[in-house]
């Protein structure tokens, strides 16, 4: 493989692997904003696992 295809192949790749990870960075951003909807979700998850029960 030459260098010009080379060059070619890590244009095209890198952008798509930032757009990724520009994608991770928002959802991770709005699941922080979103602490009240992580909240209700980890009760939720704490009332479905038997340990954390109150009632049997």
């Amino acid at each position: 493989m030459n260098k010009k295809e080379l060059t070619i192949l890590t244009v095209s790749f890198y952008p798509r692997r930032l757009q990724s990870t520009t994608r991770q960075i928002l959802l991770y951003n709005v699941l922080i904003n979103n602490t009240k909807g992580l909240s209700t979700y980890m009760n939720k998850k704490q009332m479905d696992d038997p340990k954390h029960r109150s009632h049997p």
